[in-house]
């Protein structure tokens, strides 16, 4: 039988992988006026057990190192805490939640260490590795005065990773983000918070990265305004088949060639 499997997984590449699809993008939420501290993050309703929620802030505010501290409810796994300056500007912080039952909440709340104007978004992942499901995460610098961004390089480790790169504008205009980006990731949304001095504008990109090694850098840009902005790339690490399989969901998807 040993024999049999080693054979097996030789002639065949090793285990399967389980493909990763984005299952929904929740309503955005925002405050502008900056009179709490709390933001609000909603994911829409039909997520399973096991299914990943993801959650994306994008905060706006003075006393920014401040305000892009978040704390999230126990369960919650934060991933990035970055902010683009620590006067004024904006920043990206992320979390991640294993649904522990189907539709098991309808929106979570994170807590800043500051007042602060914000916009979010809920993500929910279906596919990704129920252990480890972040392969790989790069912070990005800040780019002050600009209307592009180099989002960071990462190194996947394993194939069929889905790489995400997320861009933060400190704006107070409408933007319109470019479709697909320099690399071929494409815009899965872009949201706005315009007005009363704590605007910020957001956008993701998706690519699935067939074979696992070097992403490369990625230029995204946008029309409308030129200001300090900042990213974060990072990648979703796909289950072995078998557990939470599910479709790629209008993904671009690229392979490396040798």
């Amino acid at each position: 039988m040993k024999l049999l499997l080693a054979f097996l997984l030789i002639a065949f590449g090793g285990p399967a992988l389980a493909a990763i699809s984005i299952v929904s993008v929740g309503t955005p939420a925002s405050e502008s006026n900056s009179s709490g501290t709390d933001s609000v993050v909603n994911f829409t309703a039909g997520f399973l057990e096991n299914d990943l929620l993801f959650g994306c802030i994008s905060a706006s505010q003075n006393a920014l190192d401040l305000a892009t501290t978040h704390t999230w409810p126990g369960g919650w796994t934060e991933i990035v805490e970055i902010s683009s300056d620590a006067g004024t500007g904006n920043g990206i912080n992320c979390a991640w939640h294993k649904a522990a039952s189907d539709d098991e909440i309808a929106s979570v709340t994170a807590t800043a260490a500051a007042t602060t104007g914000y916009l979010s978004v809920g993500v929910v992942i279906r596919g990704q590795d129920l252990t480890t499901p972040i392969d790989v995460k790069a912070e990005g610098t800040t780019q002050p005065n600009a209307a592009n961004n180099t989002t960071p390089t990462v190194t996947t480790t394993i194939d069929n990773v889905l790489v995400v790169r997320l861009v933060a504008v400190d704006d107070n205009l409408a933007l319109t983000f470019s479709d697909p980006g320099a690399g071929g990731s494409a815009l899965r949304f872009s949201v706005q918070l315009e007005g009363g001095g704590n605007g910020t504008s957001f956008g993701w990109y998706d690519l699935l990265e067939t074979s696992a090694g070097v992403t490369g850098t990625e230029v995204i840009s946008w029309t409308g305004d030129s200001e300090e902005n900042i990213s974060f790339t990072f990648g979703f690490r796909p289950a072995v088949a078998g557990s939470s399989i599910a479709p790629i969901s209008s993904n671009h998807a690229r392979r490396r060639r040798s």
